[in-house]
C-alpha cells in the first residue's frame, strides 16, 4: 500500500508539472529537474546511515520564440579570477558541443537548437576551488546569469524550450 501511495504522488507531480511546462515558463530548479526526466535515483538507506552531498546542481528552464534564434544566442562560462582554469564539457541533449578551457569559454547556441526541449549541460571542475564560475545565457529578450563556487566544481543545465 505505501509503494502505490508513492507511485500515486510522483504521477500526480509529473501531471502538475506537465501542465505547467504547456502553460508558464518554468522558473524552479524542482520543476525543471522533473521536465529533464532524470532517472531516480533509489536509495536503500538504513536511517542509521548518513551521506553527504558533495555536488550540486542549479537548473534554470525558460522558454524561446523561435524567431529569437534568428539571433546570437551566447553562453558564456567565466571565472573571478584570471588565474582559475576550468576543465569541462558543455553538452546539447547528452553530445559534447564544446569544452571549457583556460578562464573563459563562449559559444552561440542558436544554431545548435531545435524546436522543443533542449537540454544544455555545463559541467566541469576548476581550480582553485575558492574562487567562483559563472555562466551566462544572453540574446535577444533574455539574460540569464548563475553564479557559483567554492567547491571547484560547476554543474549547471538550461532546460530550453523553443517554440
Amino acid at each position: 500500500l505505501r509503494g502505490y501511495a508513492v507511485r500515486l504522488r510522483e504521477n500526480e507531480m509529473h501531471q502538475t508539472i506537465q501542465w505547467k511546462w504547456k502553460s508558464i515558463a518554468i522558473s524552479t530548479s524542482a520543476c525543471a529537474l522533473l521536465l529533464i526526466e532524470l532517472p531516480t535515483w533509489n536509495l536503500n538507506l538504513s536511517p542509521t546511515q548518513v551521506f553527504a552531498v558533495e555536488k550540486q546542481m542549479q537548473v534554470t528552464g525558460f522558454n524561446l520564440s523561435a524567431i529569437d534564434l534568428k539571433q546570437p544566442l551566447i553562453l558564456s562560462i567565466s571565472t573571478s579570477q584570471g588565474v582559475t582554469q576550468i576543465t569541462g564539457d558543455i553538452k546539447l541533449d547528452g553530445k559534447p558541443i564544446k569544452k571549457l578551457s583556460r578562464n573563459f569559454t563562449r559559444i552561440n547556441l542558436a544554431p545548435s537548437l531545435k524546436m522543443g526541449k533542449n537540454i544544455v549541460a555545463v559541467s566541469g571542475r576548476y581550480s582553485p576551488a575558492s574562487t567562483s564560475i559563472k555562466v551566462e545565457l544572453t540574446g535577444p529578450n533574455n539574460h540569464i546569469s548563475q553564479q557559483s563556487g567554492g567547491n571547484g566544481s560547476i554543474d549547471q543545465v538550461l532546460a530550453i524550450k523553443v517554440q
